[in-house]
């Protein structure tokens, strides 16, 4: 339905979509594959459900971000980047473009669109440990 929809990503790999008002799990993504160990699904860190639900951006330990179709459950990309973990991300109010916060101290603005980075801000003294972005 159109009510109220919650994102959450775990320590195995997948980030489920929750309805909340059932209690019910809508969707789950098992997409990010670890490149350090073949057989073991890389750890989400952080996700952000857009903001009409049709999209969910999420970020791992190997420092990709990934950006998950709700409605068939595929992942419609993997963005590399970061030379960290993604420690954050979110997306912007118009799904536009998403935000990502590493561990290597870098922000990287995504265009959802063609999955380019469009921007990358340095300069902080340590991880970025959350990001937020408006628009």
């Amino acid at each position: 339905g159109d009510g109220l929809r919650l994102a959450v990503s775990s320590a195995d790999g997948k980030i489920r979509v929750w309805d909340v008002a059932s209690g019910t799990c809508a969707v789950t993504f098992e997409g990010h594959v670890s490149r350090n160990v073949e057989s073991r699904k890389a750890m989400v860190w952080s996700v952000s459900l857009s903001a009409d639900g049709r999209r969910v951006a999420s970020g791992t330990v190997e420092g990709t971000v990934g950006l998950w179709d709700v409605a068939n459950g595929a992942c419609e990309r993997e963005l590399e980047g970061h030379s960290e973990k993604v420690l954050s991300v979110s997306c912007s109010g118009d799904g536009r473009t998403v935000a990502s916060g590493s561990l290597d101290g870098t922000v990287c603005l995504w265009d959802v669109a063609s999955g380019a980075c469009v921007a990358v801000l340095e300069g902080h003294s340590g991880r970025v440990q959350s990001v937020s972005v408006s628009g």
